[in-house]
């Protein structure tokens, strides 16, 4: 990642950030008289006992402890079967059992090479494969992991290779890294190094203050434990196959955090009105991948202010102070006000929020130094302050949605909520996604007294909402702001783009289909093939990623076609099929983009047969029955398509469509007469305000765009219209679920290829394009399929 490293001689790397200690005298004879031949000249499966061996002198590291451990796997899951080196404090359990490489504790991650490395830092800093060594590569890995395992501020690594040695201290900013030094000719630099770092505090090593570690034996520990337990007798509610009861999935997923022997922790957040809250964590539920970056992690937490009461979420994020952005919670703040018509539903609801002291990122203020002629914009590092935000609600992820009509409702309440935080509070949100969409599951008692289990949408995850009436700050940044997937076909065209209404609105588009495909019987053969050019694709000019063609052409021409080119339908489940329904509650989401275990296929996911295989499922035989989606999709598309007709990108050459054979609409025999969900009631009521007529099944828009006569323009015009009216969106969704029957079993296992990482290209929700295409890179390097691009740059 260029740009994003800077060098800088030893001594001033030494002034900077590794002090000497006040009232020690250096024994500067003692460094000289040091002996690194033996480190050197030994093959790489010696040089850390000899590297340890040289360290572990009382007079050199008093407290700490060099220590050899096995590393099994990396960092992201590949078996590596090797012996690494760190620095540990000898108190800390890792020093104990001496086996198993802790990245929770330890204080100084090293690598090491026997020959000299091809490559530095400066190849890259985002974990991203580069032309330079593994070893170095590995070492950036596990330096990830540790501010994973840890709370971290800054951390520091060293890199052993051959005769030369590099220092660096990483934050979410960047990397500072020393010039390499012969370590073997001048002892005294590698010696004043460890002998200074050994007499460092814990804060000055780049540990939070403000996070602290549980002990097990402590009755914060044995809290926590009887909080994660399974209550013993709740009569059972929600009317699945499961043992879960309503409101459980926070109660389990904080029981999850805590499994593994992973740390725990005590988290402060310091609100300027609340003053000091104290939450406990157990490990986190979402982690953004990298170093530099936001930095994003969420856990499920107990608010020791009411330690029986509900789970929370709290978000650990280091937001970026350079881009005009607002704290997340004051967002949330005035979207829970009683002002300007009072609170807007379906939104998360602040408990506390606050920066952390004073923890700012520094790299980028020594990248300034170093350039003194460029304007502070263009600097590559972004400046970073670390944040802390806890809310009430728990999500799910909208990925355990029941059915098709469900997920429809609550992406019509999403509407009617964005809607309500545009035009009452005068917020944008700009980043719909899969980690921001959520299902919110509330517990009320039914009329008879029985539990039930109310599930609402959940629009989260608002620190890229900006106030739609002031102006963009910095319109000629080229970073994108959003998830990839799910960005408007104008704004990955455009990346100085301002976010406008209908950016969202195609957002909500792009998600809906990102469900229907993934869980829907259809057409498409190749999903992997779909994700990659409607989702995925991308073309690159000048150095800098734009949208891929599909998504343009499909805006367009309102028409979404397979990679065969046959028109993409989707199907009634086949009767003979019997697939189980999701589990109401599981493992929560919330702010973030989902983890891959929350969206990769798995053989214990409940809401999928044992016999069957998401990658077997094929469309049924004929006849095959239309799903009621695809009139909705239509609609959709036919206000799309005239927008992008009248005001989007320039379209790319035409494709010529495949015609596909014919299939059966059907009023469809599985409608649900039971009793209403709370959900269906919530949406009849709906139905009853608009009094809409019966909508008819929507035709698919023409392949070849007609010209624009006056009266064509004008008809588009009054279409195009209602893309940025949240009234109308909202009474075209209502509109397809009162006139069609909507199956209530619908859903197939998932046909995500477990290959196909998700959220591929994101970085934490802010987009950068370079480091985009880096990220896709990284992916390409397992598998080039996954890789593919239609578009030429």
């Amino acid at each position: 990642m260029s740009g994003k490293v800077i060098i800088v001689g030893y001594d001033e790397f030494m002034d900077l950030f590794v002090p000497a200690p006040p009232n020690e005298q250096e024994p500067t004879a003692k460094f000289q008289s040091l002996n690194f031949e033996r480190v050197a000249t030994r093959p790489e499966a010696k040089i850390y006992q000899q590297l340890a061996d040289a360290f572990n002198q009382d007079w050199l590291m008093p407290k700490d402890t060099a220590v050899l451990t096995h590393l099994a796997y990396d960092s992201e899951g590949n078996k590596v079967d090797k012996t690494v080196v760190g620095v540990y404090l000898r108190s800390d359990v890792a020093v104990q059992d001496g086996t198993k490489t802790r990245l929770a504790f330890v204080e100084l991650p090293i690598g090491c090479k026997d020959e000299h490395a091809e490559g530095d830092l400066s190849d890259d800093c985002d974990d991203t494969p580069s032309t330079g060594d593994e070893d170095l590569r590995q070492l950036k890995r596990d330096s990830a992991a540790v501010f994973e395992h840890q709370r971290r501020v800054h951390l520091f690594t060293l890199f052993i290779s051959d005769e030369t040695a590099l220092i660096n201290r990483w934050d979410r900013s960047g990397v500072v890294e020393t010039a390499p030094f012969n370590f073997v000719e001048h002892p005294e630099l590698l010696g004043r190094f460890v002998w200074r770092f050994a007499r460092m505090s814990a804060e000055q090593r780049g540990h939070d203050p403000t996070a602290t570690r549980i002990d097990p034996d402590s009755a914060e520990y044995r809290l926590m434990e009887e909080r994660a337990t399974p209550p013993q007798a709740v009569a059972r509610a929600s009317g699945h196959d499961d043992d879960i009861v309503p409101g459980d999935h926070a109660r389990a997923a904080f029981a999850k955090s805590l499994k593994g022997g992973g740390v725990c922790w005590r988290l402060e957040v310091d609100d300027a009105h609340k003053g000091t809250r104290y939450f406990l964590v157990g490990r986190p539920h979402y982690v953004a991948s990298g170093i530099v970056g936001r930095g994003t992690q969420t856990f499920v937490a107990i608010d020791q202010a009411d330690p029986q009461g509900p789970f929370v979420y709290l978000k650990d994020v280091w937001r970026i102070t350079s881009m005009g952005l607002e704290q997340e919670g004051r967002i949330l703040e005035r979207l829970n006000s009683n002002d300007d018509g009072g609170p807007v539903p379906f939104v998360p609801t602040v408990r506390c929020h606050g920066d952390v002291e004073n923890q700012q990122t520094c790299s980028q203020k020594i990248w300034r130094k170093k350039h003194p002629t460029i304007p502070e914009e263009d600097c590559p590092l972004k400046a970073h302050r670390h944040y802390r935000l806890v809310v009430n609600e728990v999500g799910i992820p909208m990925t355990r949605f029941t059915n098709m009509e469900e997920l429809v409702s609550l992406f019509t309440l999403c509407i009617y909520a964005h809607g309500e935080a545009y035009n009452r509070k005068g917020l944008i949100h700009r980043d719909i996604s899969a980690g921001n969409v959520l299902i919110h599951a509330r517990v009320v008692v039914g009329e008879d007294g029985v539990l039930l289990e109310d599930r609402e949408p959940l629009l989260a995850d608002w620190e890229l909402a900006k106030n739609v009436y002031e102006p963009d700050e910095q319109p000629h940044q080229s970073d994108l702001i959003g998830t990839w997937r799910f960005l408007s076909a104008t704004a990955l065209s455009q990346p100085s783009k301002r976010i406008i209404v209908q950016d969202d609105i195609e957002s909500l588009f792009h998600l809906l289909l990102y469900h229907a495909i993934r869980f829907l019987p259809h057409n498409c053969d190749d999903v992997g093939a779909f994700m990659d050019a409607y989702f995925d694709g991308y073309a690159e000019q000048d150095g800098l990623l734009y949208g891929g063609a599909e998504k343009l052409e499909t805006m367009r021409l309102g028409r979404l076609l397979t990679p065969a080119g046959q028109a993409l339908r989707f199907y009634m489940l086949p009767k003979k099929m019997s697939v189980k329904l999701p589990s109401q509650t599981t493992a929560p989401q919330h702010n973030g983009p989902p983890p891959p275990s929350s969206i990769t296929h798995s053989s214990s996911t409940p809401s999928t047969s044992s016999t069957l295989s998401h990658k077997k499922i094929s469309p049924p035989k004929q006849p095959r029955t239309l799903h009621p989606v695809n009139n909705l999709f239509a609609a959709y598309l036919q206000r799309l398509s005239a927008f992008y007709t009248l005001y989007g990108p320039p379209l790319v050459p035409e494709l010529e469509e495949s015609r596909d054979e014919e299939d059966e609409n059907d009023d469809g025999e599985e409608q649900f007469t039971g009793t209403p969900t709370l959900l269906q009631q919530r949406m009849r009521a709906h139905l009853a305000a608009f009094q809409m007529p019966k909508q008819r099944p929507q035709p698919a828009a023409s392949i070849i765009p007609e010209p624009l006569t006056p009266e064509r323009r004008a008809e588009l015009q009054a279409i195009a219209a209602t893309l940025g009216d949240h009234k109308s969106m909202s009474a075209m969704f209502l509109q397809n679920l009162a006139s069609f029957t909507w199956p209530r079993r619908d859903r197939c296992p998932d046909r995500l290829p477990p290959d196909l990482k998700p959220e591929r290209g994101l970085k934490d929700g802010i987009i950068s394009p370079k480091r985009c295409a880096d990220v896709t890179l990284q992916t390409s390097d397992r598998d080039p399929k996954r890789m593919r691009s239609s578009v030429p740059s």
